[in-house]
């Protein structure tokens, strides 16, 4: 039986860094970083692939961990499983901004990275698992290398008792931010395909680090389809501005 599901806001007081740049300024761009994610998803198509594994880690009434890779995150919200969702996020201005859009598609946020308030993220997030949230994770992010699997997500995995639903997209056509992830935003009227890799589970006293090589063997290999679907490579880990 899970436990009581708390308020979103809650998680967020709870671990909410103090800011660098005034109330003032995050409203308006958390507003505005949730409206281009929109305005992107109202222009393109989106096509999903093996959803059954979606419906295995996540059926309703259940919850599961989503796994991607940061550069994956712009559209993510558009491939998660059902709601109540939370992300961990880092306690910078990009963690900052990320947390400020995302809570106008209704999803939770647990802020910390290895470097600032990591533990208690990944306290948080667990707790949320427990509490039937699905959780949201970049096992590269916060600041790489991109496309290695750090063992965070693999924790809170264990500790919420969760399985891990590895997925990746790719775009027809796309630009990539200036950045260490190389974050994939696609241009308008082109496709954008998801692909979800099998479910991982990852049990108390396995080896974090075989796991960890697993985990990245299936969304690279989620990525690889995705570009393949659409007629193309997928870009390599270190593509970026």
């Amino acid at each position: 039986m899970s436990e009581p599901r708390q308020p979103c806001g809650g998680h967020t007081r709870l671990t909410r860094t103090a800011k660098t740049r005034s109330e003032a300024l995050w409203a308006p761009a958390g507003w505005l970083g949730s409206g281009l994610i929109r305005l992107v998803r109202a222009t393109v198509r989106l096509r999903f692939e093996a959803r059954e594994n979606l419906g295995l880690a996540c059926p309703l009434g259940s919850n599961c961990v989503l796994a991607f890779w940061h550069r994956h995150l712009f559209l993510m919200v558009y491939g998660t499983p059902h709601p109540p969702l939370a992300v961990w996020t880092s306690q910078s201005d990009a963690g900052e901004l990320i947390t400020r859009a995302v809570s106008h598609f209704g999803v939770c946020a647990a802020r910390g990275s290895n470097s600032r308030g990591g533990l208690a993220a990944l306290q948080a997030m667990a707790r949320m698992g427990k509490q039937g949230y699905s959780l949201c994770i970049a096992p590269d992010g916060p600041r790489g290398p991109a496309g290695e699997v750090k063992p965070g997500a693999l924790m809170v995995a264990v500790l919420a008792g969760l399985p891990i639903l590895p997925v990746a997209y790719a775009a027809g056509r796309s630009w990539h931010a200036p950045g260490w992830d190389g974050m994939v935003i696609p241009q308008p009227f082109t496709t954008v395909q998801f692909v979800y890799g099998e479910p991982l589970t990852v049990a108390r006293g396995d080896d974090l680090e075989l796991a960890g090589a697993e985990l990245k063997r299936r969304l690279d290999g989620a990525e690889q389809r995705a570009a393949a679907l659409l007629g193309g490579a997928a870009p390599s880990a270190t593509c970026g501005a």
